[in-house]
């Protein structure tokens, strides 16, 4: 509706305005600087270090969807899902129904493909809470006195909740979305085995490999934190890049409804590296990095 489109624009506008504000606190000159450091050798380099990690995603996400398709077609919903979300002008759903529009071109069940891309992202989700949990731990050894310390342990403590709720009532969350796909999809699934199909997306056999395998990507991209800081010429110890990475991801996750989570992003990056002792500067230019590194593989891939 026009209501919906005017405050999504208006919530990227306040992003927008966010990202400004942290850019002029940190120095315009200083990030120019940072990402001229980093260089179109460094940029293709980012680019690269990320791919294992984006097969690796789009594995999980064949896992949940049981191996049902080609890999290829869980990649390319993966990247256009991470593209839209990221890079375009609309909130995280924006990204998944986009992700769910690429499973059906390729031949996908509307409902099958839903669910899915449901079960991936609880996984990816509950996946967190490890990497969440190493980050907070390094964090007090790191800064013991860090004023972070008692908010991100609620978030952490939040993340643990939720992703025990999920799996003690597992059950019941299949009936509930048994029920949910029959009222939503029943113009497209009223010849299909909806319980069926429900019922098989959270076998074990899926939803295992697929949270193991999203704990992995998220290690992974603390590893690729480490590397392109290095990159910006402004080194951090690995486990620096592991409180970076799994503390900002962490407080991304309260961006899910706005488009890009712009500013979110680099007010993330720049509150954790402040805790580590690490200028704006240099934490802008990380994001904006991250930025342009989803930029060079989204286009490469839609």
């Amino acid at each position: 509706s026009r209501g919906k489109r005017v405050t999504r624009a208006l919530i990227f506008a306040a992003g927008c305005g966010l990202l400004i504000a942290l850019a002029w606190f940190a120095g315009a000159t200083a990030i120019a600087k940072a990402l001229a450091d980093l260089g179109i050798v460094g940029l293709i380099i980012a680019g690269l270090i990320h791919l294992p990690t984006v097969a690796l995603m789009a594995l999980a996400f064949r896992f949940a969807g049981g191996n049902t398709a080609p890999l290829t077609d869980y990649l390319a919903a993966r990247v256009v899902r991470d593209a839209a979300a990221d890079l375009l002008p609309f909130s995280q759903l924006g990204g998944f129904a986009a992700g769910l529009r690429v499973l059906q071109l390729r031949g996908g069940a509307v409902m099958a493909s839903a669910l899915t891309i449901f079960l991936d992202l609880t996984m990816e989700f509950a996946a967190k809470a490890p990497h969440t949990a190493t980050g907070l731990v390094l964090l007090m050894v790191l800064v013991p006195g860090s004023p972070l310390l008692t908010p991100l342990a609620l978030l952490l403590a939040a993340l643990v909740l939720a992703s025990v709720l999920a799996v003690s009532f597992r059950s019941r969350l299949r009936i509930a979305c048994a029920a949910a796909a029959r009222r939503i999809l029943a113009r497209w699934a009223k010849r299909q085995d909806t319980n069926g199909v429900i019922a098989q997306g959270f076998a074990a056999s899926r939803l295992l490999p697929c949270f193991l395998l999203h704990v992995l990507c998220w290690f992974l991209g603390s590893l690729e934190t480490y590397v392109v800081f290095a990159l910006l010429h402004h080194p951090v110890t690995l486990a620096e890049a592991v409180v970076i990475d799994s503390l900002a991801n962490t407080l991304k996750t309260f961006a899910v409804f706005i488009p890009a989570a712009a500013g979110v992003q680099e007010g993330a990056y720049v509150l954790i590296c402040a805790a580590l002792g690490i200028g704006a500067a240099p934490a802008m230019a990380f994001s904006l990095a991250r930025r342009a590194r989803e930029m060079q593989i989204g286009r490469a891939h839609v």
